[in-house]
């Protein structure tokens, strides 16, 4: 089998001023969950969790600790916040 060297994480966000921000401030927010490590436990209602944006950027920056920055090391490629 041929080790893969490329793997890809990849996130999207939303101007201020875009239908889909609007959207989601229609629906309005859940209550900010703090995660302060890989062994916080997953909230009860993850979809509530979701519905808050800085829940959403906590959860991208801990996948990119705890996945990302390691298989990088692991490869020998230098590793960027």
């Amino acid at each position: 089998m041929v080790a893969k060297k490329h793997f890809v994480f990849s996130t999207d966000s939303y101007h201020d001023d875009s239908v889909k921000a609007q959207e989601r401030l229609r629906r309005g927010v859940s209550q900010r969950y703090v995660i302060g490590s890989p062994a916080t436990r997953k909230p009860s209602d993850f979809k509530l969790f979701l519905a808050n944006e800085e829940n959403k950027t906590q959860l991208c920056k801990l996948l990119l600790e705890v996945l990302v920055y390691p298989l990088r090391l692991a490869i020998g490629l230098r590793v960027e916040p």
